[in-house]
């Protein structure tokens, strides 16, 4: 997974595919997928599906440096955003809650990005094992990264938590650990997100079906 343009770009048509076929059987079916009664919730999907298409788009582009630069500069926003769209799966009657934790999360992480804009040459290259290798995830400072993580992490899944949204949490947590774990000295982990998209869709594709084989949903 993960490691050339042709997985990037078929991740990203898997993923748009399912949602589909999700919003399709949620349109017309009396058998709906729950957590896909909440409209944001394709948003946030979205935020990490789009991701593949730029990691396609870097892929092809690698050695063409205007492009790799444009390209992942639009990677940082997209990547800064996916903790706001998954804010906004608070339920409605969270609003407040909601809108503060949107207004306490962008004001500094906004801030950090736009320091790397303007301090560091933000571009993509490829890692010494064959994976794409952000290089505008990684401060210098060890403790620095820590902290990123951890404030991008919590937004991340606030919401999913909240939304008891357990399945996704047991699907992508671990996933995201062990990844960052394995491919911190690399520099790569970060890329390595379509792992979760992958079996994220699938699971959804056999919930799917088992919600309208009428058997007890997972």
């Amino acid at each position: 997974m993960c490691f050339n343009s042709q997985i990037s770009i078929k991740t990203f048509l898997f993923g748009i595919f399912t949602l589909l076929i999700i919003y399709y059987n949620n349109l017309y079916s009396s058998h709906k997928i729950i957590e896909f009664k909440n409209p944001y919730t394709y948003f946030f999907m979205m935020s990490f599906i789009i991701m593949q298409l730029f990691e396609y788009l870097l892929w092809e582009n690698i050695n063409n440096l205007f492009i790799n630069h444009l390209v992942s500069i639009l990677g940082l926003l997209l990547l800064t955003i996916q903790p706001i769209a998954s804010l906004t799966m608070l339920n409605n009657t969270q609003i407040k809650l909601r809108n503060k934790l949107i207004f306490i999360y962008s004001i500094p992480a906004f801030l950090y990005v736009l320091y790397q804009i303007l301090t560091n040459h933000i571009n993509t290259s490829i890692s010494k094992i064959g994976h794409l290798k952000w290089n505008w995830t990684f401060d210098k400072n060890k403790f620095v990264n820590f902290f990123v993580y951890i404030f991008y992490l919590y937004f991340l899944y606030f919401s999913l938590f909240s939304n008891k949204y357990y399945n996704e949490i047991i699907i992508t947590l671990p996933l995201f650990l062990i990844m960052y774990y394995f491919y911190y000295k690399d520099g790569s982990a970060g890329s390595l997100w379509c792992f979760s998209i992958n079996i994220i869709m699938v699971y959804y594709l056999i919930k799917l079906i088992i919600v309208n084989l009428g058997i007890e949903t997972i």
